[in-house]
């Protein structure tokens, strides 16, 4: 009997779910449930064989999400897209060095929000994790070039 109503049925992840979530809130400034996003994650996923020019309607409904997982939404949309990330670099121990860093990641105008220094992981060295924001993939390519640039050996966490 379903097979008259419906063409076809796909299924997206969590990833797919909090991208559409994201587009929602940047571009439509609209603030919905998970449940809500799963017709444009699934039109996202280009599962669907639409054809170029088609008009596609998508259904989007339900508002019913707190702050708390609103805000691990954002987090994860961020990481997700690679616009949130954590740069670890291990360095000499010295206030130099961080002063430095800092000012690279602000040349590359990269957002940093948080950091922290854990000292003891080797005589004379200090490990240093940021919390940076970048505009996207290129954003984030140019951040790492800057410090290899300055010889600074680092990871993305």
């Amino acid at each position: 009997m379903i097979e008259s109503y419906v063409d076809d049925i796909i299924t997206v992840n969590e990833t797919q779910i909090t991208r559409a979530m994201m587009l929602l809130m940047e571009r439509c400034k609209v603030i919905i449930e998970g449940a809500g996003a799963v017709a444009l994650a699934g039109l996202l996923s280009k599962k669907l064989p639409i054809e170029k020019g088609s008009k596609v309607a998508v259904i989007v409904s339900g508002g019913n999400v707190n702050m708390r997982l609103l805000n691990t939404v954002i987090d994860l949309g961020l990481i997700n897209c690679e616009r949130s990330l954590k740069l670890e670099v291990t360095a000499p121990d010295s206030p130099i060095n961080l002063n430095e860093l800092v000012s690279i990641i602000a040349e590359q105008k990269a957002q940093l929000y948080d950091f922290q220094v854990k000292k003891n992981v080797g005589i004379g060295m200090c490990t240093i994790r940021f919390s940076v924001e970048v505009a996207d993939k290129n954003h984030k390519q140019a951040l790492g070039d800057a410090l290899k640039a300055k010889g600074y050996e680092f990871v993305f966490v």
